[in-house]
């Protein structure tokens, strides 16, 4: 609303009231020269009266418009106010939901000011583009109602996933149904995923019939979308996005839109604007109608965060559930543990059941291979008092208390200068800790603590797991009676040793045992005590291998064992060992009866003897049965000797000779 100064006003009017009075008194001088009747004395001060009053009605107008224009004024002032807090809010509101997911960051604000230059390209009127951008600022707010797992999951979405990612349009447009904006907005963001030849979601428009806003949207969230890093691919190139939005002109995306968006892009990289257009990780626009303070910042890293402290528990949970490996799933805690707590290093220490102390059975940044295997008195330091009272160790600690007994000297050098450290607890009590080492002059907090402590509550119910995974598996391939090994755990050893031994060309041998005897002493005293005859065999053959051989009850009085890197030789002194230890063993069975142990060997060696498993074990079978045939020769001369009268001298040496015998099939 236009108006004259306030001075030209005052100028008009005082003009207005000297040619009133000035009109007046020439007229009061004319009348008696000119012989005017007397009654021109009336209209004069008539005349005279009318200016004034205009000039008075003049005055009253131009201060009725003042107050008009005053108040105009302060409507429009108002309005534009309430407009910019609007846009505020909606773009507050947008970048939380931005904020939400990190591999999405800024994407919002990238498809506004992308969809904008396009609709200003294709000549949008002022509306038209201020209903765009209100919709590219709340294209994703339906989002909200997709769990944040499937928009971060790693890999491509089931079927019913991806039914609940789409819905994502309509939720969108049913929350903001309800808002008054004054554009058309809510049908952009209903339609945003249309394609252009009807295949899209939610309604299946082709054509024209999806808004012009909607389509241009469309070009700008997909290619945003393909320059920027997803959990399920890798960023594209922009000649990448290029192609593959090209391939799709006519069918996913509007060919006029598309081509212009290209014209668009092209003109502005020429001119270096909006760089971030082509790099989704550069520098962005600063945000319409939003102040960039630090204070803002940090809101939405506050929310970003907590995003990310939510989907690095869950996947922790996720890993904690699906595997029973206890180093793999360990690893994984600790590497999910990284995105949501800053550590220097972290030590995961387990109570040990043989000794009064811990020992750090995995460990991850800084000085992570020195400690890894270390041990910790129980009580002392701050871990090992942690795991005694199963209580957190507090805020403000120092790292020295346990690295003075996890580094030694080196401790002294270490920058490593913050410590924390929870208990995993499980029902069965405290079973460990987790403890995290940070350097530099910043403390661990008690969102530290929190998180920390959340961890390590999914980290003792991944040992629980595996605990009980390794029992039931130690179940499963362990004989119950002796705690050897079982058949079922032979056949895939053997396997594994085999394969081993092909990749590496060296030797493996195995040795078939057959306990003499057993049935006569089952039927003559009872199986109890044969029981205990096989208890003591096994702690023989325990006794006399090495800590990497294998023992394994394989059936009965059958026994196998493996000899990983032996030849045929040395497993033949491992068998004279052991036959010997067996001899010189005798157990008493009740009082005054004791019974002699004896056994039968074979030895197969490969790659000499076989090179298949079934091969190998048949060549170890063989050998032992002619070593049972010839124990058993022995057993008849030396009853024949015992009724006969030959010299003690001969016996000794029959006998001796049988003895002497322990693999007749080797060459």
């Amino acid at each position: 609303m236009g108006k004259l100064p306030g001075y030209r006003y005052r100028t008009v009017q005082w003009a207005l009231i000297v040619a009133g009075l000035t009109a007046t008194a020439g007229l009061g001088a004319l009348i008696p020269r000119s012989g005017l009747t007397p009654y021109l004395l009336v209209f004069v001060p008539t005349v005279a009266c009318l200016f004034v009053a205009l000039a008075v009605l003049v005055v009253i107008a131009e201060r009725e418009a003042e107050a008009l224009h005053a108040r105009y004024q302060a409507r429009y002032e108002h309005a534009r106010s309430l407009a910019e807090l609007n846009s505020a809010v909606i773009g507050s509101f947008a970048m939380a939901v931005d904020a939400k997911d990190q591999h999405t960051h800024g994407h919002t604000e990238r498809v506004r000011d992308l969809a904008l230059l396009i609709g200003q390209e294709m000549g949008l009127h002022q509306d038209e583009l201020d209903a765009l951008r209100m919709a590219a600022m709340l294209h994703d707010i339906g989002k909200l109602a997709v769990p944040d797992y499937i928009l971060s999951k790693p890999e491509q979405l089931s079927p019913q996933e991806k039914k609940k990612v789409e819905t994502h349009t309509l939720v969108g447009a049913a929350l903001l149904e309800s808002v008054k904006f004054p554009w058309p907005v809510v049908p952009i963001i209903r339609s945003h995923h249309e394609w252009y030849n009807g295949g899209g979601y939610p309604d299946g428009l082709a054509g024209e019939q999806t808004p012009l806003g909607a389509r241009i949207l469309a070009v700008a969230d997909v290619y945003d979308a393909l320059l920027s890093h997803r959990p399920y691919r890798p960023a594209m190139t922009v000649q990448e996005a290029v192609a593959f939005m090209r391939d799709r002109s006519g069918t996913q995306f509007d060919p006029i839109v598309l081509e212009t968006c290209f014209r668009v892009l092209s003109a502005e990289q020429a001119r270096n604007r909006f760089g971030f257009i082509f790099d989704a990780e550069g520098p962005m626009l600063p945000r319409e109608g939003i102040s960039d303070t630090p204070g803002r910042r940090s809101v939405f890293t506050d929310i970003q965060q907590a995003h990310q402290e939510l989907l690095a528990l869950y996947e922790i949970v996720q890993t904690v559930s699906q595997s029973l490996n206890i180093s793999e799933t360990l690893e994984l805690v600790l590497d999910k543990t990284k995105t949501i707590v800053d550590f220097s290093t972290c030590v995961v220490f387990l109570c040990q059941q043989d000794a009064d102390d811990l020992v750090a059975i995995t460990a991850t940044g800084m000085h992570a291979d020195l400690i890894r295997g270390r041990r910790l008195p129980m009580g002392e330091g701050l871990t090992g008092e942690v795991a005694k009272t199963a209580r957190p160790s507090g805020l403000g600690k120092e790292a020295s208390a346990d690295l003075s007994r996890l580094l030694g000297p080196a401790a002294k050098e270490s920058p490593l200068r913050h410590a924390l450290s929870v208990p995993l607890t499980t029902d069965a009590g405290c079973v460990g800790a987790v403890t995290l080492y940070r350097t530099g002059d910043r403390p661990f907090t008690e969102d530290d603590a929190r998180l920390a402590s959340a961890v390590a509550q999914q980290t003792a119910i991944a040992i629980k797991n595996a605990g009980q995974f390794e029992q039931t598996k130690s179940a499963a391939l362990t004989d119950q009676l002796t705690g050897l090994a079982n058949a079922r755990y032979f056949f895939l050893h053997l396997e594994q040793e085999l394969n081993r031994a092909q990749r590496e060309q060296r030797p493996v041998s195995l040795i078939a045992v057959d306990l003499n005897g057993l049935k006569l002493i089952n039927d003559s005293f009872g199986h109890q005590q044969g029981d205990r005859v096989l208890k003591m065999i096994a702690e023989i053959f325990r006794r006399h291998v090495r800590n990497y051989d294998t023992v394994v009850r394989y059936a009965g009085d059958e026994f196998f064992i493996i000899l990983p890197d032996t030849t045929n030789q040395l497993a033949l002194e491992t068998v004279n060992r052991i036959k010997t230890a067996v001899r010189e063993t005798s157990m008493e069975m009740s009082a005054g009866q004791s019974v002699a142990l004896s056994a039968s060997f074979g030895v197969a060696t490969f790659p000499g003897d076989a090179k298949e498993a079934e091969a190998l074990i048949a060549v170890a079978d063989r050998a032992m049965y002619a070593d049972k045939r010839l124990n058993q020769q022995a057993a008849l001369l030396r009853r024949r000797d015992s009724t006969s009268p030959v010299s003690a001298e001969t016996r000794g040496a029959r006998t001796g000779e049988a003895e002497s015998v322990t693999t007749p099939a080797r060459r």
